[in-house]
């Protein structure tokens, strides 16, 4: 990415960050966004809806994972 903004000749930000794998984080994603809104001129972001769509879709993959586990722990056959 920082050699294709070189070759346009445009102005190119690269975020590295660690994650757990396969588990998204759109609360970073929010923090994230709302940093860059304060770095470039010109850009806005609603984050307050951004983050509470970040707690609710947080929330049911947290509900989700636990009723994965519920049922991972129950036995099929008797």
């Amino acid at each position: 990415m920082l050699n294709e903004g070189a070759l346009t000749g445009l102005d190119v930000i690269v975020l590295i960050v660690n994650v757990v794998k396969d588990t998204p984080d759109f609360h970073a994603a929010a923090v994230i966004s709302k940093a860059i809104s304060k770095l470039v001129p010109g850009i806005y972001c609603d984050i307050g809806s951004l983050m509470a769509d970040a707690q609710v879709a947080e929330n049911r993959i947290k509900i989700s994972e636990k009723v994965n586990q519920n049922l991972a722990s129950t036995r099929i056959y008797r």
